[in-house]
C-alpha cells in the first residue's frame, strides 16, 4: 500500500499543468486569447497609470461609461481608451 506521501506525489505528477493568462497570438486555447471588456476601478487604474480615486471621479463625471453590478463598478475598457484617445489630441492641439 502506498504511504500518503507517494500518494500526493502521483496525484500531483497527474495534475494538469496550469496555463497562466497570455495575450500571445501563437497560443491556440481559447482562454489564452481572453482580454475581458470590462474593468473593476482597481484594474481600470492600472491599465491607465490613473488612481483608483480619478478613475472614480471619471465615472461619476460620466466621462467613462460603466455600470454596477451588485456593489461593483465594472468600467468599459474601449470607454478608457475612447478617452485617453481625447486627452491626448487635447494635448496635442
Amino acid at each position: 500500500m502506498p504511504s500518503p506521501q507517494s500518494r500526493k506525489r502521483q496525484n500531483a505528477s497527474n495534475a494538469p499543468a496550469v496555463v497562466p493568462f497570455s495575450t500571445s497570438t501563437s497560443d491556440t486555447s481559447p482562454t489564452a486569447s481572453l482580454v475581458p471588456r470590462l474593468l473593476s476601478v482597481k484594474q481600470a487604474a492600472a491599465y491607465t497609470g490613473a488612481t483608483v480615486w480619478a478613475i472614480r471621479q471619471l465615472y461619476w463625471a460620466k466621462e467613462i461609461a460603466g455600470f454596477i453590478a451588485g456593489r461593483r463598478v465594472l468600467l468599459d475598457r474601449t470607454s478608457l481608451d475612447r478617452w485617453i484617445d481625447r486627452r491626448l489630441q487635447e494635448r496635442a492641439s
